[in-house]
């Protein structure tokens, strides 16, 4: 009575139902290793920026266009190239290896010192109209607000 064994049909029916397991598998593994990349880089973001907020005394800035701190800033008022310096320092510990292409911006007003933090995602974000510091697609940012 179950001598047969499996037909044509059953066969190709198990191999595409576990291909399909194994394509759901490897699709969910992707998805949690994109959700974990993404997770790392915005702690190390946050660790970076909290590091810089406390190291550096960017309240002399005067209030003006947000600063864009990169190693050779023209564009720097002379009184921040101390923090410059330490910013730079920061942003070479092995720590910030996470993160691409750091980009740091400053915005000193009355409301306090505003912290922006880019850097290229090995996961890009979706695209979005807010971009406060650095240029370019595929950027994430952390911001972190200091009061006077």
């Amino acid at each position: 009575m179950f001598t047969k064994g499996f037909g044509l049909i059953e066969a190709l029916l198990a191999l595409l139902l576990s291909s399909l397991m194994l394509t759901a598998a490897l699709t969910c593994q992707w998805f949690a290793r994109s959700a974990m990349q993404v997770a790392l880089e915005q702690m190390t973001a946050t660790h970076l920026l909290i590091d810089i907020s406390h190291s550096t005394n960017f309240s002399v800035l005067p209030a003006a266009e947000p600063i864009l701190i990169a190693p050779s800033c023209a564009t720097c008022p002379p009184e921040t190239s101390l923090q410059n310096r330490a910013v730079q320092q920061l942003l070479q510990q092995p720590l910030a290896a996470v993160l691409v292409e750091p980009q740091l911006c400053i915005d000193a007003g009355a409301s306090g010192i505003r912290y922006v933090l880019s850097w290229r995602s090995n996961v890009p974000p979706s695209p979005s109209a807010s971009q406060d510091c650095g240029s370019g697609v595929g950027r994430r940012q952390i911001v972190l607000e200091s009061a006077p």
